[in-house]
């Protein structure tokens, strides 16, 4: 299954986990989404301009087990602090 940002709610992934579901989904990076390792450690979630990143067995806010691919595209738009 394949989603769009607005399902990235936490309660439909851990859902969608239980059930066995394999899936996709687009994160809203604006809701300051927040990665940990095993051990309970923040992971950031950066991606500089024109990179890549793959994160394997991260828990998404915590709980739900996910791997993360990140691009920041050509076309991407850069957000700016102050």
């Amino acid at each position: 299954m394949i989603f769009d940002r607005e399902f990235s709610a936490q309660r439909w992934l851990k859902a969608l986990e239980e059930a066995g579901c394999e899936w996709v989904v687009r994160l809203n990076t604006k809701s300051k989404v927040k990665l940990k390792d095993a051990e309970g450690e923040e992971v950031p979630l950066f991606v500089g301009e024109g990179e890549r990143e793959q994160m394997e067995g991260v828990y998404y806010r915590g709980e739900v087990k996910v791997n993360v691919a990140a691009l920041f595209g050509e076309k991407a738009k850069r957000n700016r602090c102050g």
